[in-house]
């Protein structure tokens, strides 16, 4: 995979963050696979709620860490949230999420970390990484990949 451009905010309140993920929502096309990084607390949560309401998601965007997957109606396609962080790395490719990242919406994965790189080996995909700094800032820097 080659990056082909990536770009960097540094944010300082949560209405700075709704203008970041609005700002990726415009530059989004379905299909399209993002994966989150950051650790526990960064704000991966709150930038998809973000990004999911930007996209035209109209129900209430919840954390999936006990469901796994949460499925959202956008303007003319789904948006799927996946919470890999109470999955053991091991234990992710029996999940069978191919269906969702070579699906037909937004696909929207937080601890991607814990995923295997070949299952989406050969497909675009953006990764976003959040970073809390000093004075509760976070760095966002989105990379895409082709």
């Amino acid at each position: 995979m080659a990056v082909i451009k990536t770009t960097t905010y540094i944010v300082k309140t949560l209405e700075d963050t709704a203008m970041v993920a609005s700002k990726l929502a415009k530059e989004l096309s379905v299909p399209v696979l993002l994966l989150f990084y950051g650790n526990l607390g960064s704000g991966k949560t709150a930038f998809i709620k973000l990004l999911a309401n930007a996209l035209g998601a109209k129900a209430v965007v919840r954390s999936p860490s006990f469901t796994l997957i949460n499925e959202y109606k956008i303007k003319n396609s789904n948006f799927f949230h996946i919470d890999l962080y109470r999955l053991k790395a091991g234990k992710i490719s029996e999940l069978g999420l191919e269906e969702y990242i070579y699906g037909n919406g937004v696909c929207a994965i937080e601890w991607a970390d814990k995923l295997n790189k070949n299952i989406f080996a050969g497909s675009a995909y953006c990764e976003i990484s959040i970073t809390l700094l000093e004075n509760l800032e976070r760095e966002i820097k989105i990379t895409w990949n082709k």
